[in-house]
C-alpha cells in the first residue's frame, strides 16, 4: 500500500499472473509473511478486482479472517496457512470460489491475519462451505488454533 493523501491509502500493483510457472516465479521471489515488516499487507485478487472496501465487486461482500498469534506459534505456521490459502484458491480447491474475490494478508507486531474478500455477505451457506473448506486446508499443523470457530465473517457495510 501506498499513501496517496492524508490518510488516504491506495494498494500497489506488483505483477499479475494466468500461467502455473508465472504464478511459482511470483511466488518465490516475494517473502513470506513471516520476513514482512509490520503494518505490510500482502493481496492476491482476481483481475480487475481492486483490493478496497468501495470497489464494486467488494461493497456487498465482506471478510472471512482468522488472526494466528505469532508471539506463540512458529513463524512457518503462518507461513503455511498463507502458502496452503493461495494453493487452494489457485488450485480450485474451494467449491463457492466464484464468491472469492481475493485473498489478504495482514502483518502485525503481534499477530497475522489472514482473510478472504467474500463477493456476497449474504449467501451464508456459501460462507460457511468457505469456512469449513478453508479449516479443512489448513489444519494440518495449526490444530490448536485454525479451527471454524476461530474464523470470523464481518461484512464490509454496517
Amino acid at each position: 500500500m501506498r499513501q496517496i493523501g492524508e490518510g488516504i491509502w491506495q494498494p500497489l500493483f506488483i505483477a499479475s499472473f494466468s500461467t502455473v510457472r508465472d504464478f511459482w516465479c511470483l511466488f518465490n521471489n516475494i517473502a513470506p509473511p513471516s520476513f514482512l515488516p509490520f503494518n505490510t499487507h500482502l493481496f492476491v485478487f482476481k483481475h480487475g478486482i481492486q483490493p478496497t472496501w468501495e470497489n464494486i465487486d467488494n461493497k456487498n461482500g465482506g471478510e472471512l479472517s482468522f488472526l494466528v498469534n505469532t508471539q506463540e506459534e512458529a513463524l512457518d505456521e503462518f507461513d503455511d496457512v498463507w502458502r496452503n490459502t493461495l494453493m487452494g484458491l489457485i488450485g480450485e480447491y474451494f467449491s463457492e470460489s466464484k464468491l472469492i474475490n481475493g485473498i489478504s494478508c495482514t502483518s502485525k507486531a503481534k499477530y497475522a491475519k489472514f482473510s478472504f474478500w467474500i463477493r456476497d455477505a449474504k449467501d451464508e451457506a456459501a460462507i460457511l462451505k468457505i469456512k469449513q473448506e478453508w479449516v479443512e486446508l489448513c489444519n494440518t499443523r495449526l490444530n490448536s488454533q485454525f479451527k471454524n470457530e476461530s474464523l470470523a465473517f464481518k461484512p464490509f457495510s454496517k
